[in-house]
């Protein structure tokens, strides 16, 4: 039983790490991002802080991971906020990642 409360111990440590840097890179582009793209990063960033809340307070009915594609569907908007406004100002996309059928 100690080997598994260490393991959810250390999962907690790498999620905090994981909020901290997602609070950082949030102000970043309240500074700097046009307003659909702050909106989108705001949502994302506090989903993963009611995430995080309801994780720790044990406040999840099975496993979290079955909760994943809450955070995956806020970080998918605003990732596709970004391509938006990146296109918006003329860069073009690039990467594999890139289908253009969004």
């Amino acid at each position: 039983m100690d080997a598994l409360y260490g393991q959810e111990r250390e999962f907690m440590e790498q999620f905090e790490t994981l909020q901290s840097s997602i609070r950082k890179r949030r102000s970043t582009v309240a500074i700097a991002g046009p307003e659909a793209v702050v909106r989108s990063a705001g949502e994302f960033a506090n989903e993963v802080r009611d995430f995080r809340n309801e994780l720790m307070h044990g406040r999840f009915r099975g496993h979290p991971f079955n909760q994943k594609h809450r955070l995956e569907g806020r970080l998918d908007a605003f990732a596709k906020a970004a391509r938006t406004a990146l296109e918006d100002e003329g860069h073009s996309p690039e990467g594999p990642a890139w289908s253009g059928s969004d």
